[in-house]
């Protein structure tokens, strides 16, 4: 059986279109890639359902005997229509970016996740039709179906989850830490602070039920530093902490975490936007205090006497 791979992200997307347009049909496009022979969504885009009722569409799916005018008038509460604009401009969008057009997504409202005559006739082979069936308002069964080569039928495509792909940090991330970690270290070093540690480095920050993270950097100062090193997670909270915002990673799960830090005993936090070129402090009990590449970032009390121009860090060139 034919495979495609939907995250549940994407189907819970898919559902949720279907019921905002509900009682009307929804319409979006799949893009992904495909491995082998399986396609896989890594994105499904809401497109608009631009149908207009016309005798040109009913007269594809007449049966004998029918004529069009004798039809009554259907519109997209049972039809819907990808503009021939909007498909020019995924087809240039695909040439550009490799990303594939895998196929498209539409609603039934109050009507099984089926295809009907009028989908068959206008599909074509190869590309994944994914139907939702919203009954009431409330999205029902989601299925996906291929159209045959010949053209007389549509054959059911298994949607299996999409796999978790890890995703790695990228040269930008990688650089700009090292350049931090060289700058702390270096200073830490020279004063006898203490110790720094590096990134993917974990530190048990509780223990009851027990919860271990890891910085891109991190600060311990020498008088909190155990005698022996562990072979294991550091036990010690750190005194300073810096994260590099990941480009997939959003706004709310960056601060999270950042008073996640400031909540087990982290006395200095700086949180770095490669994106936007700008790095926020954290410290407990204040506002965050957002820094630009003109200014100055200093320790504080935490690391007295440090002081990195952020022109240093982040001025430089990199790609759109």
């Amino acid at each position: 059986m034919r495979v495609i791979r939907l995250s549940e992200a994407h189907r819970k997307a898919i559902e949720a279109h279907g019921a905002r347009e509900f009682p009307l049909e929804c319409c979006g496009v799949l893009l992904g890639d495909v491995e082998g022979e399986v396609k896989i969504v890594r994105e499904a885009r809401p497109l608009a359902n631009t149908f207009e009722p016309s005798q040109e569409f009913e007269a594809s799916v007449l049966e004998a005997g029918q004529s069009a005018e004798s039809l009554p008038e259907v519109g997209q509460e049972r039809r819907y229509l990808v503009s021939p604009d909007e498909m020019f401009a995924l087809m240039q969008e695909e040439r550009r970016t490799k990303r594939k057009i895998l196929g498209f997504y539409h609603s039934h409202p109050n009507h099984p996740a089926r295809p009907s005559a009028y989908d068959r006739e206008w599909a074509s082979p190869w590309y994944t039709y994914i139907i939702v069936s919203v009954m009431n308002g409330q999205p029902a069964d989601l299925t996906a179906w291929q159209l045959d080569d010949d053209r007389q039928a549509f054959a059911p495509e298994e949607i299996r989850p999409a796999r978790r792909m890890k995703q790695y940090p990228g040269e930008e991330h990688g650089a700009v830490v090292s350049d931090f970690g060289f700058e702390v270290g270096c200073f830490v070093r020279q004063h006898d602070l203490g110790q720094c540690y590096a990134k993917g480095t974990g530190f048990l920050v509780k223990q009851d039920p027990k919860k271990i993270i890891a910085p891109d950097l991190a600060f311990i100062r020498k008088e909190r530093l155990l005698p022996k090193r562990s072979r294991g997670s550091v036990p010690v909270v750190p005194d300073m902490v810096l994260e590099v915002r990941s480009p997939w990673i959003r706004k709310k799960q960056v601060e999270a975490k950042m008073q996640l830090w400031l909540s087990v005993g982290v006395r200095l936090a700086w949180e770095l936007n490669l994106k936007a070129r700008t790095l926020t402090v954290y410290r407990p009990g204040q506002s965050p205090l957002e820094l630009g590449v003109n200014d100055t970032l200093t320790g504080e009390d935490v690391l007295p006497g440090f002081e990195l121009p952020l022109r240093r860090i982040l001025d430089y060139e990199r790609e759109d």
